[in-house]
């Protein structure tokens, strides 16, 4: 028997140290007989490790050696099946949610966890008076649970009690002025009230609680451009984004519309004809040591997908320093670069030396069934390229055409130049674009298709 450290495991639960915390305990549960406390702190460890139904037994196994805690371990128990709640929930898991969550309120009738979890259950099913009961529960018992405020306002929206909807987002925030998704859906009622300036004003305000948040810089600058509020949408990208070393695709995406809009106020044109950087490339087919990779890739079993597969399917693949397929998109990025044979400000940061400065990352997607394909891509690669297999989810007979238009712009903007441009499927071809350019593949009669995607990141 040894002399059992509490204020040690104590110690290393503050520092976050649950291996060691951990390792401490089964060591004292070796040498001494069963203890309740002790095994409440080994449950904590399982349920930081996320072990959950682990953790569950260990607490099961603290009620029975200490049962005058029995609040204490219930307590634990209800927290563990609320996150095992929101786990499957976020799975789309609905009917396990729901056991766990009731689960969650079998152990602690006061969780506020477990009314949330109930609540965005009803929320789900559109039960918006059953959600209303369970949120305004799960505020009674803990009135700073902000998730709760915030659903409570999604359910009110969703009744179209618009004043109740911006009582909540406005608590949420005032409690916890980082959770961003109540600062989006305020400013959506705003515009929706035709009070832009106080949308624009609360989207900014959410930016500066998460400066790096690219899809709020998305949102401001799409409502200033839909409301024509050039000298704003200018000032922004400046201010944000002038000195950044690397900028994301819409930076150059709205800095080319405002000079078309007016070169003489919006000087700056960091590329000329952005539709003709456009290149379709025929590979040469007896290129084995690519073609052979490149395939393995595009037939893999695991990643086989089944024909009632509604959606797309998609594997993503990095690649070392000696790599073929990454010298290969190496060499055609250089190829890329000779041949459009511009001095626009775009490409200067490019050095010959493409090893270290343009990092290609592969996506090998498939579709199934499809009328179009839109893309998938990341706001801070430099060049995209798509390009196209011969293999059995790829019939040469059939023409693909790829529609091009600037990225997080409005097809139908007065501004927005679009254009298509028509490919036939050979054996293989690659379609290399700068990457605020945004492709859709499309056809008028439905295609099984296997493509390859590849953004080209520039180093830091």
């Amino acid at each position: 028997m040894s002399a059992i450290d509490i204020q040690y495991i104590e110690d290393k639960f503050h520092l976050k140290d649950f291996n060691s915390a951990f390792e401490r305990i089964e060591s004292y549960l070796k040498d001494n007989p069963p203890n309740g406390e002790l095994l409440y702190f080994k449950a904590l460890c399982l349920l930081n490790f996320e072990k959950y139904e682990e953790a569950i037994n260990t607490l099961l196994e603290s009620i029975k050696l200490d049962p005058l805690n029995l609040e204490k371990y219930n307590s634990t128990i209800s927290t563990i099946y609320s996150k095992i709640g929101l786990i499957s929930f976020t799975s789309k898991f609905f009917d396990a949610s729901l056991k766990s969550y009731n689960l969650a309120l079998h152990y602690n009738n006061k969780s506020s966890e477990a009314n949330y979890g109930l609540g965005i259950l009803a929320l789900e099913r559109k039960d918006f008076n059953e959600a209303l009961i369970y949120f305004n529960s799960s505020i009674d018992l803990n009135e700073n649970n902000f998730y709760s405020l915030y659903k409570l306002g999604v359910t009110y929206f969703s009744l179209s009690d618009i004043s109740n909807a911006k009582k909540n987002y406005l608590e949420a925030i005032r409690i916890n002025p980082k959770y961003i998704k109540s600062y989006y859906s305020l400013a959506q009622l705003y515009f929706i009230d035709d009070d832009s300036a106080l949308g624009l004003s609360t989207l900014r305000d959410a930016l500066m609680m998460d400066p790096k948040n690219t899809f709020l810089s998305v949102m401001i600058l799409s409502k200033m451009y839909d409301l024509k509020l050039y000298d704003d949408l200018n000032t922004f990208l400046d201010v944000h984004f002038f000195d950044a070393s690397i900028k994301p695709n819409f930076y150059y995406s709205y800095k080319f519309l405002l000079n078309k809009i007016d070169n003489n106020i919006y000087k700056d044109n960091f590329i000329s004809n952005p539709f003709d950087k456009i290149i379709v490339y025929d590979i040469d087919p007896s290129e084995n040591s690519f073609v052979e990779t490149v395939d393995k890739l595009s037939t893999l079993e695991s990643f086989d997908i089944s024909p009632d597969l509604s959606s797309i399917s998609s594997k993503g693949f990095n690649f070392g320093n000696k790599s073929i397929v990454k010298k290969y998109f190496h060499k055609f990025s250089a190829i890329y670069l000779n041949d459009i044979n511009t001095n626009d400000s775009y490409f200067k940061d490019i050095t010959k030396d493409l090893n270290f400065n343009l990092i290609p990352n592969l996506n090998i997607i498939k579709s199934l069934n499809s009328n179009y394909i839109d893309e998938y891509s990341s706001h801070y690669s430099f060049l995209k390229g798509v390009f196209f297999f011969l293999d059995k989810y790829s019939p040469v007979k059939k023409n693909l055409e790829l529609n091009f238009t600037f990225k997080y712009i409005n097809d139908d903007d007065t501004c927005n130049d679009s254009f298509t441009k028509n490919i036939v499927l050979d054996t293989y071809c690659f379609v290399v674009f700068p990457s605020f350019l945004k492709y859709k593949i499309i056809s008028k009669s439905k295609f099984d298709l296997t493509y390859g995607y590849i953004e080209f990141n520039l180093s830091t």
